[in-house]
């Protein structure tokens, strides 16, 4: 279990870990500290990601604090112990706002991978000028902070929107992901994959395929939003209805034993709002403190063989609102977006592999349980104390999906699912509900799959 403790000045951020028995559930250790780090202003933005590394000996935090810009990132490696095996600090070459961090791959031996998206600064009306896309990038560092190689990620005549990094079973690197026909990005017109030699960085596999509309369907949002006065929003939400979206975010890339490619992918946007009070677990009304308001939508699931051919599209709506305090807008608000489990807590969701079928674990709108398909339009959930704890089970062969109710989150801490660890057969999540008046409540939670 980790926990953040942030210094009364606010300029100290820690980061410490404990280990919890998972028989019982009660800590089998004292808390230790993992990471330090101080704040020199107070814009600025701190970030941090947790995953086993590429054979699962040892986990990897990595971290970001940056000014809507990506300054340097650290990555520390501990062991089961919670020992501190090593730390390196990558500092980035690039001018402020000339660069977005997408992603982050540590591997057992060949180093650490950093995947993002290079800008460009060019003239703009008289003596303004703005940043415009450049180029993908992904870069190897060894473990002391040094560069060792760029490898190149181009698309010819194409943008990518987005994509992610994975080791297949041979141990090479996958880069899967979307790209747009249009240097603004203004829709996902296809899908790439790219496998290349982890060491050298050469090219070994390479293949794009177009991504029909009428492959993902089209279905139209629910308007009746359990939010209030809907009036008092500003600015322009981009539902992005015709075509796929390119707010699509790509979640995480699953590598078969046949290594087969399931590409899962989130559509998220969010706004900020003023507010005179805020409680995480619904959507409280008012003006006078900024906060942040997250729209998490559609889950979009892509199976595809080793060779990179698309062998099924599967869209499962969903509408989740969820807010957080404090203002996320400007040029980089997710310096480590690997996905949005750091700023969330109800809603997104959590994938997880059994036995050749995908399980997808979210919280969702009790009327919502019969949902499988993009067929039928979701309600949007933001009282997630009134929410239900669902599962899809997809079948990776046949693409044919089902759903059932785990558990009512009324009257319960909510469970946090995006938080969810997953250990062989068991999914771990802490159930979290804040009080305004009385005590927090905190459990911990175990789903079994059988």
């Amino acid at each position: 279990m980790f926990a953040d403790d942030l210094e009364h000045s606010g300029k100290n951020i820690a980061t410490f870990a404990m280990e919890i028995n998972i028989n019982d559930g009660e800590p089998s250790s004292d808390w230790k500290l993992i990471s330090s780090i101080e704040k020199s202003r107070k814009d600025e933005y701190y970030t941090y990601d947790i995953s086993p590394n590429a054979d699962s000996t040892l986990m990897v935090f990595t971290s970001s604090l940056a000014d809507k810009t990506d300054e340097s990132i650290k990555v520390i490696l501990f062991n089961q112990k919670l020992e501190v095996k090593s730390s390196t600090v990558i500092n980035l070459a690039y001018a402020k706002k000339a660069y977005k961090n997408k992603g982050i791959l540590v591997g057992a031996d060949e180093g650490i991978f950093v995947f993002g998206q290079v800008f460009e600064d060019i003239p703009y009306k008289k003596s303004r000028s703005k940043f415009v896309f450049k180029k993908t990038t992904i870069e190897k560092y060894d473990f002391t902070g040094k560069k060792l190689l760029e490898i190149p990620t181009d698309v010819e005549d194409k943008r990518l929107v987005n994509a992610h990094l994975a080791y297949d079973n041979k141990e090479n690197l996958i880069v899967a992901g979307f790209y747009s026909d249009d240097v603004k990005a203004k829709e996902i017109n296809g899908l790439f994959v790219t496998r290349y030699n982890a060491n050298t960085g050469a090219v070994l596999m390479q293949t794009e395929q177009k991504l029909d509309n009428a492959l993902i369907g089209k279905f139209t949002e629910d308007d009746d939003a359990d939010i209030e006065d809907k009036k008092k929003y500003s600015g322009k939400i981009d539902e992005d209805d015709e075509g796929l979206s390119p707010s699509y975010g790509i979640k995480q890339i699953i590598i078969g034993d046949d290594n087969s490619i399931v590409l899962l992918a989130e559509k998220f946007f969010f706004q900020v709002y003023r507010s005179a009070s805020l409680n995480k677990s619904n959507l409280a009304g008012g003006s006078g403190v900024e906060y942040t308001r997250f729209y998490i939508r559609d889950i979009l699931t892509v199976k595809l063989g080793q060779d990179g051919a698309i062998k099924f599209i599967h869209v499962l709506p969903k509408n989740q609102i969820e807010a957080c305090p404090g203002s996320l807008d400007g040029f980089n608000a997710f310096p480590l977006a690997l996905d949005l489990s750091f700023y969330l807590s109800y809603s997104s969701f959590k994938p997880f592999v059994y036995k050749n079928k995908l399980i997808y674990i979210f919280n969702d709108h009790e009327k919502n349980a019969s949902i499988i398909t993009n067929n039928t339009t979701a309600k949007t959930v933001a009282n997630f104390k009134k929410s239900e704890c669902n599962t899809v089970i997809l079948d990776l062969e046949t693409g044919k999906a089902t759903r059932n109710i785990l558990f009512s989150n009324d009257d319960e801490p909510i469970a946090m699912i995006s938080h969810a660890m997953i250990s062989k057969e068991n999914i771990f999540f802490v159930g979290y509900s804040e009080s305004m008046m009385g005590k927090t409540k905190i459990k911990l939670g175990k789903i079994t799959v059988k």
